[in-house]
């Protein structure tokens, strides 16, 4: 059995030369000890073997500065926001810059995600989503999880839409259409949206 593969490479990600030696030298370990310790650990598993595994990987890299910057506090003290345009979930999982251990801390419930994290504070025409909206690096770290990213990009593509359709501008985009539109679309931006829901099903 191969020694476990290191996470964390401690780069800057805007060099493009480092992030692809970074990422060459931990992509061709990774999917291997998986693969071992999957055949070796699960019955399930013994037939199994990868088809396809992304070449590239990353958890952190630069965010925005953003009209409303989302915090440990916001996600912790279930903050409640009137622009709210997703819902995140997961843990606030960091991981260590040397590869040495996470720290996890799971919300008590759902999070509310304020539109103006998606909006840059100084910037016209440009709408952020996924892990480059602003948080600080504990929020970003509950943030930045693939349902809550897919919640995201509804929101910024909602809002960017609108912005195009109407020639409005990204930085004063009216928030209650877009969160009429996104609950006309199934999304839940709010942990009322999802109490509203359960009661539906019962």
């Amino acid at each position: 059995m191969p020694p476990a593969p290191r996470y964390g490479f401690r780069i800057e990600s805007s060099q493009l030369a480092r992030l692809c030696r970074a990422f060459s030298c931990n992509t061709d370990r990774s999917p291997r000890y998986f693969l071992l310790i999957s055949q070796s650990r699960g019955a399930g598993f013994r037939a199994f073997y990868p088809r396809q595994y992304c070449a590239k990987r990353g958890g952190e890299t630069r965010r925005i500065v953003g009209q409303y910057t989302l915090s440990e506090e916001d996600i912790i003290q279930q903050r409640e926001f009137e622009d709210t345009v997703a819902l995140g979930c997961g843990p606030m999982d960091l991981h260590e810059p040397n590869g040495t251990g996470i720290q996890l801390a799971m919300p008590p419930a759902p999070f509310e995600i304020p539109m103006r994290c998606l909006i840059p504070e100084d910037v016209e025409g440009l709408i952020v989503t996924g892990r480059a909206i602003s948080a600080t690096r504990e929020a970003n770290g509950g943030a930045r999880h693939i349902a809550t990213a897919m919640a995201l990009g509804q929101a910024a593509g909602t809002m960017a839409a609108m912005a195009a359709c109407g020639q409005l501008s990204t930085r004063s985009l009216p928030v209650d259409l877009i969160q009429r539109k996104l609950r006309a679309a199934g999304a839940a931006l709010s942990k009322a949206d999802c109490a509203a829901r359960a009661s539906a099903a019962e």
